[in-house]
């Protein structure tokens, strides 16, 4: 193990979570994995973690990787989608490769964020710049009432010098 101090930290609960415990135990992982289950205060611990780690292959949105970029956390995972809708989101991903390889890659990629604190401060400037930019309250609210005027048929409106929103 190149990072014996490393610990990974499982928030949430799932259908799957005893399987995960069972296998943290049965690869000798059991001291180096915490469990923290449905918390309440997960802004608190996403500003304690070094890295954010997103294995799932697909997520509709991933809300928490918003979270993750707001809290100032830099992303690894294999996202492609995500990362190809945004190449400046402060997320990185190994390479394309099979199945059989992704624990490897992903190990692989956690090692050398966890000993380059310049990557890992790269790609936290990028996501926090991402997240404030792309998802900035007030841009959001125009956006918003942009598709809705859009949607109604009604020609003008707030963004187009019409009724005004009457």
């Amino acid at each position: 193990m190149q990072r014996p101090a490393t610990r990974f930290w499982i928030i949430g609960e799932g259908e799957e979570r005893g399987r995960y415990e069972a296998m943290a135990r049965e690869f000798g992982l059991a001291n180096r994995v915490v469990f923290w289950g449905n918390r309440t205060d997960v802004p608190d611990l996403m500003a304690a973690l070094d890295l954010y780690l997103m294995t799932s292959r697909w997520e509709p949105f991933g809300l928490v990787l918003l979270e993750a970029m707001a809290a100032e956390v830099p992303i690894l995972g294999f996202l492609r989608r995500w990362v190809a809708w945004r190449r400046s989101s402060g997320t990185a991903r190994p390479p394309a490769c099979s199945a059989s390889a992704i624990p490897a890659a992903l190990a692989g990629l956690v090692v050398r964020y966890l000993e380059d604190a310049g990557a890992r401060r790269r790609l936290t400037l990028a996501a926090s710049a991402d997240v404030r930019s792309r998802f900035d309250i007030r841009r959001m609210a125009a956006s918003y009432a942009h598709l809705y005027w859009s949607l109604s048929g009604r020609a003008g409106g707030v963004f187009g010098g019409g009724e005004g929103g009457r």
